[in-house]
């Protein structure tokens, strides 16, 4: 008596799958990369943002809050809030000079910089103001 065995199987094999796992693994590493690194810019992005509104919200006040003749130099520190956390080791500097040339005319250089995540960043507007 014979038996006759199917050799028409389906399905796949066991290194065919395991190839098909490895390409998905590494497909979703990528995938998880790119997100870390869009997330880490827009929160790089976010701080910078912050910063800068910090910046102008600063020199905004400066020349608001006191009379022409009285607007100095001033140095202060500010901490930047985003998100969940706070960064703290934010310094502003405004330089307050005369404008060369313009009589009655103060130039403000305001720059402000922080450290985020080990690198250190600065921003720096420059604003005129008269009399």
């Amino acid at each position: 008596m014979s038996i006759d065995i199917k050799k028409n199987r389906k399905g796949f094999s066991v290194v065919e799958v395991l190839v098909a796992i490895a390409i998905l693994t590494i497909s979703l590493m990528a995938l998880m990369k790119t997100s870390v690194v869009v997330l880490h810019n827009t929160i790089r992005n976010e701080v910078r943002y912050k910063a800068i509104e910090t910046l102008r919200n600063n020199i905004n006040s400066l020349v608001s809050s006191v009379s022409f003749n009285n607007i100095t130099s001033e140095n202060s520190s500010c901490s930047l809030n985003v998100r969940n956390f706070t960064i703290d080791n934010c310094t502003i500097v405004d330089n307050v000079t005369s404008a060369s040339g313009l009589t009655d005319t103060k130039e403000i250089v305001g720059t402000i910089k922080w450290r985020f995540m080990g690198n250190n960043f600065s921003y720096t507007i420059q604003t005129f103001v008269s009399k």
